[in-house]
């Protein structure tokens, strides 16, 4: 499995405890969800700063499908 996919498993498989926070914003690498934020550039920038430059990490709205 490549880490987007896990990353999305991750997601999904969270969704219903997610959901409370909808609308946020949340932070996930690979099978860990990192934080949730208030908007989609604070997610991001935490991953770079948590994570470091050059490391992927999936920043996903939170929203019920």
């Amino acid at each position: 499995m490549d880490l987007l996919s896990l990353e999305l498993k991750t997601y999904y498989g969270n969704l219903p405890n997610l959901l409370k926070d909808e609308g946020k914003f949340v932070l996930i690498h690979g099978p860990i969800i990192v934080g949730i934020f208030e908007t989609y550039a604070m997610a991001t920038n935490e991953g770079c700063t948590r994570l470091g430059l050059g490391k992927t990490f999936l920043v996903k709205k939170i929203v019920q499908h």
